[in-house]
């Protein structure tokens, strides 16, 4: 009975090394290039001053911190140690608006210019 509890929370564990970041994300294919020209185009209609004047802080609480943890490293239901992610810029937007695996998509629940104040304040919860 050990060994296949062992074997079931070992793969448990490989499943969710899988759904972790990459360090080289060009080869990732989580997004197709029309996902990540959708995101693109996206953050660059939205100014600066727009997310800026946002509390993301807040944002995040609202909506992340329940499966990420206020500091980002909580792992709830597999989600994603964001303390250790190394998503660049465009593809911390598209996790948030596409959504992957267990995380559900943002796009209809926050402005562009929210999703954005949100992914740069991840860098904040970097160790």
């Amino acid at each position: 009975m050990l060994k296949i509890l062992a074997l079931f929370f070992g793969s448990l564990f490989i499943g969710l090394g899988q759904i972790s970041f990459s360090a080289d994300y060009q080869d990732s294919e989580d997004f197709t290039k029309e996902q990540l020209a959708e995101v693109q185009k996206i953050m660059d209609e939205v100014g600066e001053a727009d997310w800026k004047a946002l509390d993301a802080a807040k944002l995040y609480k609202q909506n992340c911190s329940s499966c990420h943890g206020r500091k980002g490293g909580l792992g709830l239901g597999g989600a994603a140690n964001l303390k250790e992610s190394k998503l660049d810029d465009v593809h911390k937007y598209a996790m948030v608006h596409f959504g992957k695996g267990t995380m559900k998509s943002y796009k209809e629940l926050m402005k562009p210019a929210e999703i954005i104040a949100v992914s740069n304040f991840l860098e904040t919860l970097k160790n």
